[in-house]
């Protein structure tokens, strides 16, 4: 299974320059398996907003996060372009944690898209990827998901127009940026690494 899934996220990815028809070709699409990990831990203080995870359940997001380890990224349902690739990855990474019996590490995908980007429409993309209950999505008001970005240097603008970003936690607040679609082991030992593993 993974290794098929290694070979349709390397085929998806290299087939998204081909289409520029797609709504999503202003997409910044960096090579998958790429990405720039910023040199050392930063402190991050996370907004405890209120957001809904893929089930509809109200939650504050610094229970979602956990005082774990954890690994945030941000998606949005109608991409067809580095989302799918960048859920894939956490596909991996949950099925690579839960063969090591790690039953610590949380995944985190915040929707950039609060407007469109309902429960029902979060709850069919974490099914599409097989998502189990270490993995959530969340969604919430555009105040509120505006707030979850801003505690990690981000913004919402253009859903189009943002760059693929997975941040690495150890559960202190202490965060390592890893920009790009970075291959499943690099988030795995990025986060030995901020563990101390």
């Amino acid at each position: 299974m993974r290794q098929h899934l290694l070979i349709a996220l390397a085929l998806f990815a290299a087939s998204v320059p081909a289409q520029a028809h797609d709504p999503n070709a202003g997409h910044k699409m960096p090579v998958a398996g790429k990405s720039e990990t910023a040199p050392g831990l930063e402190t991050i203080h996370i907004a405890d907003a209120r957001v809904i995870d893929q089930n509809g359940a109200e939650r504050r997001f610094g229970e979602v996060v956990g005082d774990g380890p954890v690994v945030v990224t941000f998606i949005y349902t109608s991409c067809t372009t580095i989302c799918p690739v960048a859920n894939g990855i956490f596909q991996i990474v949950q099925e690579d944690l839960d063969a090591a019996g790690d039953d610590r590490t949380r995944l985190v995908s915040v929707s950039i898209d609060p407007v469109r980007d309902s429960p029902a429409a979060l709850h069919r993309t974490a099914d599409a990827f097989e998502a189990k209950d270490r993995w959530t999505f969340v969604t919430g008001s555009v105040p509120e998901i505006a707030d979850v970005l801003r505690s990690f240097g981000l913004s919402l603008g253009s859903v189009e127009d943002h760059d693929p970003m997975f941040l690495v936690g150890s559960g202190n607040g202490r965060f390592v940026r890893i920009a790009g679609l970075p291959a499943p082991e690099t988030l795995l030992g990025t986060l030995a690494r901020v563990e101390g593993r």
